[in-house]
């Protein structure tokens, strides 16, 4: 049983493995001692809910993976039952696991799955083209492991997905797009959150990338190698929240991103971005703003920072060519403070 599960996803060992046997209570009459000594079991079902429920008291992860099987439930052969119960599972989460080793393209026939978390458990190699196959999955996370390769246009068939979390790995190329590569994140309309942050992905972001129609709250692009300009149809999701495109090398001037006025978070530090410094009046949701170390134009302090309530950072570091001149005595006493205790030149 268990050389079947680790032969689906190659996991390898997991943390303390035991047998669950069946049993009718805590109680431990001769026959059900019978069976768990026959089949070299460790505790069963009623003991596996007790350690559950500590395990969930003391937040540590346990696993257990429930087989109905011939003995209780007909004439198909015992691995062959539970392999169909498993392909019919809809949530795997292995936070943090340290499983290590490659992710086999037999998970694309866990076309149930519902949530796959995958979240720093050590996995290497090239993401598995199969796992496009998972149709039905909402939650998909694979972040914080050794991935490499490029990400496959077959992840964008993932047309119920959420939430994307490919960050913190060792991804390269570019972000598929449906003109250039048959299929692309631009198809993933119901997505919420793209995290492609703490990669090495390259290469320009194409405008029809992103449209009107899509779902996204937080684009997180950060600490890659992209280049080229930002997209300008960037400007036109309705819902976004999070921006992050600081440590890339972007060029060009900051597209209008006006209309985002739910956006909290603006990173374009430590790009090589020119032109003047984005206009952000309008955009009163903002909470932090960074634009340190880029190489904008000359400019005037930004008239739209005393209109920003909600403003707590803003950070221009190296920012020579703005003329900070701005007369203390058209801002308040709080503004004085916010301005003075921001990163920003001195006034």
């Amino acid at each position: 049983m268990y050389e079947q599960f680790q032969n689906i996803l190659k996991m390898g060992p997991i943390g303390q493995i035991g047998k669950l046997s069946t049993g009718d209570s805590l109680d431990m009459p001769p026959h059900d001692e019978s069976a768990i000594l026959s089949n070299d079991a460790t505790i069963k079902d009623m003991e596996g809910a007790s350690v559950a429920y500590v395990a969930g008291m003391f937040s540590t992860l346990a696993i257990f993976v429930k087989a109905v099987t011939d003995v209780a439930d007909g004439e198909k052969p015992t691995a062959e039952e539970f392999l169909q119960n498993l392909i019919a599972s809809f949530y795997i989460n292995l936070f943090g696991m340290s499983i290590e080793g490659t992710l086999s393209d037999v998970i694309g026939n866990l076309t149930a799955l519902r949530t796959l978390a995958l979240i720093g458990c050590s996995f290497s190699g090239t993401l598995p083209s199969e796992l496009g196959n998972l149709s039905q999955l909402e939650f998909f996370a694979l972040n914080s492991n050794k991935f490499m390769g490029h990400i496959l246009p077959s992840l964008c068939k993932l047309s119920k997905v959420t939430l994307l979390d490919l960050a913190d790995n060792n991804l390269n190329g570019p972000i598929p797009n449906s003109r250039d590569h048959g299929a692309g994140f631009d198809q993933l309309i119901i997505a919420q959150h793209f995290h492609l942050n703490q990669n090495m992905l390259q290469g320009s972001i194409p405008d029809y990338l992103f449209n009107s129609s899509m779902a996204l709250k937080h684009i997180l692009l950060d600490r890659n190698n992209f280049s080229e300009p930002i997209p300008a149809s960037i400007g036109v999701l309705p819902k976004l929240e999070a921006l992050r495109v600081n440590d890339n090398a972007f060029t060009g001037p900051v597209p209008a991103i006006n209309n985002l006025t739910k956006l909290h978070v603006l990173m374009l530090s430590n790009n090589k971005l020119s032109g003047l410094m984005p206009n952000l009046t309008g955009m009163v949701g903002l909470e932090n703003v960074d634009l340190s170390n880029d190489s904008f134009g000359p400019s005037e302090a930004p008239s739209w920072f005393t209109k920003l309530d909600k403003l707590m950072t803003l950070q221009m570091q190296h920012q020579t060519n703005v003329n900070a001149s701005m007369p203390l005595a058209r801002l308040s006493r709080n503004e004085r403070h916010r301005w003075r205790a921001m990163d920003a030149p001195s006034i």
